[in-house]
C-alpha cells in the first residue's frame, strides 16, 4: 500500500518533460519529483538550428586593468538572484556586473585580489528574499576573503593554517546547500569554515592518510542531495564523500586532472570535466566504476573549461577552445550501439559564441538565459622563430669577425682582458665576443628572448614587450536570452507546418 501511494504521488507530480521511452530513466522517489518539479525554469528553452539565433542581451568588453593589456576572463558565475555576474580575469580582477531589466548594465564594482585568483563562489541565498549578496574568492598565499558584490568590500577573512603555522591558499571553494559552512580545498584535505565565525578555527577532513584514500590537491568541490559532495584532483581521481561524517562513500578513478565537478539536480548523477579531456563524463552515484556517457568538446590545454546544467537537470551547456557552445539533451540519451560508453546524448542546439576561447559558461538560475565569458593567452609563435632566426645571425656574424681579428693578430689589450674573463668562468666556455657593429642587435633579440620566456614573467611584470611576448585577444562577457518572443514565434510556425 505504501508503495502504491507512493507511486500515485510521482505519478501526479511528475515533470511534463519526463524522459522518453528508452533513454536514461532518472529514478526519484516522490519528495525528489516534487522538489525537481518545483525547481523547473517559468521560462522555457527554445532550442531549434533552423531558426533564427538567441537573442544577444548583453554583449560586454571587459576592458584592462592598469597596464596590463594581456588580461582575460577566467570563467563568470551568476548570482543567486540572477541580477548580477561574477567574472574573474587574469589581471587578479574580480568584476561584478550589475544588471536592470532587459540585462542591460547598470554598474560594475571591482575587486582586486593581491595574486592569482585560484577560485571564487557565491554564497548561496533566496533568490525571493532580500538576502544580502556576498561571495568569496581565494588568492595565492592569501587567505579566503568574503565580499559584498553590492559594495565591493572586504566581509570577512578566513584564514587557514598548515602544520608549520604558515597561511596556505584554497584551490578550490564550495559552500554549503544552506550557506552555513565553506569548504575549502587543499593538498589532501579539505578544510570546513563556519561562515558566521571568521578567523582561523576550522574543521579539517583529510582524504589521505597512512597510504589509504585520496591523494592530491583538492581542484574542485561540488554539493550533491542527500548529503553527499564531491572533491576532484589533480591526481586523476574524485571521490563522494558524506556531509555528516565526512567519510568516503566512493572514490572514481579519471582518464586526466579533475577541473569540474557538478550534481545533477536529483543528485543520482555526477558530471566531471578533466584537464585536456575533450569530453564531460557522467557517472551514476548509485553504480560507479564506468561513465554512463560522455559529452564531447574542444578541450586540449591545460585551461579550466566551465559547463552548467540547467536547474531542471536537464540541459547541459558547455564550450570550448573553438568558441562554440554546445547544449545537449540530457533527458534524450539512448542506448549506444557502439563505443566505449553505455548511452549516446544528442547535441540539440550549437552556436558561434565566439572567435576566441569559450572558457565559462553560465545558466540563470531563474530565466532561460546563459552568459559564458572569453579569452585565453595566445603566443606569436612566427615571432618566436623570427627571433631565433635574428640571433643565429647575429652570433654567426660576430663569430667570423672574431676569427678574422685572431688570423690577422688584431686582438688588443681589450680583447685580452675579456678573453681572460672568458676562461675564468665556471665551466670553462668561452664568452663570445660582439663588434660594437652587432652588439646591439643581439641585444635586443636577446631581450625578445627574454620576454617570451615562461608565462610568470610576463604576468608579474605587467604587459610584456617584444615581438615574441605573449598577447591576447579582448576578452568578452555576453549574455543570450533563448526565450525571446521571435524565437517563440518561429518555433511555434515551424511546429505547425
Amino acid at each position: 500500500a505504501a508503495g502504491a501511494a507512493r507511486a500515485a504521488t510521482a505519478a501526479a507530480t511528475a515533470s511534463p518533460t519526463a524522459a522518453p521511452t528508452g533513454s536514461l530513466a532518472m529514478e526519484t522517489d516522490a519528495t525528489a519529483v516534487a522538489e525537481a518539479a518545483a525547481a523547473v525554469y517559468t521560462s522555457v528553452w527554445y532550442f531549434d538550428p533552423n531558426t533564427a539565433p538567441p537573442a544577444l542581451a548583453l554583449d560586454w568588453t571587459v576592458p584592462s586593468f592598469g597596464s596590463r593589456s594581456d588580461s582575460f576572463l577566467k570563467g563568470c558565475q551568476w548570482s543567486p538572484c540572477g541580477n548580477q555576474l561574477l567574472t574573474c580575469g587574469d589581471d587578479n580582477v574580480l568584476r561584478i556586473k550589475t544588471l536592470g531589466d532587459g540585462f542591460q548594465a547598470i554598474e560594475t564594482k571591482l575587486v582586486r585580489e593581491a595574486e592569482n585568483v585560484h577560485d571564487y563562489a557565491w554564497l548561496p541565498a533566496d533568490p525571493a528574499t532580500s538576502q544580502p549578496q556576498l561571495f568569496a574568492s581565494s588568492a595565492r598565499d592569501h587567505p579566503v576573503h568574503l565580499w559584498s558584490a553590492r559594495t565591493g568590500e572586504l566581509q570577512a577573512t578566513y584564514r587557514p593554517y598548515n602544520h608549520l603555522d604558515e597561511i596556505t591558499s584554497a584551490y578550490s571553494l564550495c559552500f554549503s546547500p544552506d550557506g552555513s559552512e565553506l569548504y575549502c580545498g587543499f593538498k589532501n584535505c579539505v578544510r570546513i569554515f563556519n561562515v558566521e565565525r571568521p578567523g582561523r578555527t576550522f574543521q579539517k577532513n583529510t582524504l589521505f592518510e597512512r597510504r589509504t584514500g585520496m591523494k592530491g590537491i583538492v581542484s574542485a568541490i561540488s554539493f550533491g542531495q542527500h548529503h553527499m559532495y564531491g572533491c576532484g584532483t589533480f591526481s586523476c581521481s574524485f571521490g563522494l564523500y558524506d556531509e555528516r561524517d565526512h567519510k568516503a562513500v566512493c572514490l572514481q578513478p579519471t582518464p586526466t586532472a579533475v577541473m569540474q565537478l557538478r550534481f545533477s539536480p536529483e543528485g543520482h548523477h555526477v558530471y566531471c570535466g578533466g584537464r585536456t579531456e575533450n569530453e564531460i563524463l557522467c557517472f551514476d552515484v548509485r553504480s560507479m566504476g564506468t561513465a554512463l556517457f560522455g559529452i564531447a568538446r574542444a578541450a586540449t590545454t591545460n585551461q579550466r573549461l566551465f559547463f552548467d546544467l540547467s536547474k531542471c537537470g536537464r540541459y547541459l551547456f558547455s564550450a570550448g577552445q573553438d568558441g562554440v557552445l554546445l547544449v545537449h539533451d540530457l533527458y534524450a540519451a539512448t542506448v549506444a550501439e557502439s563505443g566505449r560508453h553505455a548511452y549516446t546524448v544528442p547535441c540539440v542546439f550549437r552556436m558561434q559564441a565566439d572567435t576566441d576561447c569559450v572558457n565559462g559558461v553560465s545558466v540563470h538560475p531563474v530565466q532561460a538565459v546563459v552568459a559564458a565569458a572569453s579569452g585565453q593567452r595566445h603566443f606569436d609563435v612566427a615571432g618566436c622563430h623570427r627571433d631565433r632566426r635574428a640571433r643565429a645571425a647575429a652570433a654567426a656574424a660576430a663569430s667570423q669577425t672574431h676569427q678574422s681579428k685572431r688570423r690577422h693578430g688584431l686582438h688588443g689589450e681589450e680583447d685580452e682582458g675579456a678573453a681572460a674573463d672568458s676562461d675564468s668562468d665556471a665551466g670553462g666556455q668561452h664568452r663570445l665576443q660582439v663588434p660594437p657593429a652587432l652588439r646591439d642587435v643581439v641585444l635586443s633579440a636577446s631581450s625578445g628572448n627574454n620576454s617570451s620566456s615562461g608565462g610568470e614573467a610576463g604576468d608579474e611584470g605587467g604587459s610584456a614587450t617584444g615581438s615574441s611576448s605573449s598577447r591576447a585577444r579582448q576578452p568578452h562577457l555576453r549574455v543570450w536570452d533563448f526565450a525571446t518572443p521571435n524565437q517563440q514565434q518561429a518555433v511555434t510556425e515551424q511546429h505547425q507546418q
